[in-house]
């Protein structure tokens, strides 16, 4: 049985990101041609500790714009009203899975994040009060059938 499985990908994007669009009070001060290609990559790890159980590791990064890696550019066009960090976003996480049947499986994350281009605008519409840095703790449990 292998035990370390490695996955990797990179992936560059032309999208139109309408969280930014719609948090714009002043679109003539924006031009939203230099945020419209996000460079984003991840790596991760996987290793089996039993058959049924395995830890994961897993690195991911995401840019909205390669001119500004930071977001500082974007920031000062929206006058400051909107935060940086919210053209970056880079993940750490660590987890468990177990698969307690052929049915059930438990999933356990913890991620810690930096920067806030991956959080949504439907669950958070005060795009101006997110943290710079968050940390996530999931827990998932499914029934396959």
């Amino acid at each position: 049985m292998t035990k370390l499985f490695i996955n990797i990908c990179t992936c560059i994007f032309l999208i139109f990101y309408s969280q930014v669009v719609a948090a714009i009070s002043e679109p003539d001060r924006f031009s939203l041609e230099n945020y419209k290609s996000i460079w984003e990559h991840d790596v991760q790890l996987e290793y089996r500790i039993l058959d049924n159980v395995a830890l994961i590791s897993r690195y991911d990064k995401s840019i909205s714009s390669l001119d500004d890696k930071n977001g500082e550019k974007f920031s000062a066009l929206t006058g400051g009203f909107l935060p940086a960090h919210m053209m970056f976003n880079q993940d750490i996480t660590v987890g468990m899975n177990w698969n307690i049947s052929s049915s059930w499986l438990l999933k356990t994350e913890y991620h810690r994040r930096r920067g806030s281009s991956r959080v949504s605008a439907l669950d958070n519409p005060d795009m101006t009060k997110l943290e710079l840095n968050s940390n996530i703790y999931a827990l998932q449990i499914s029934f396959r059938f």
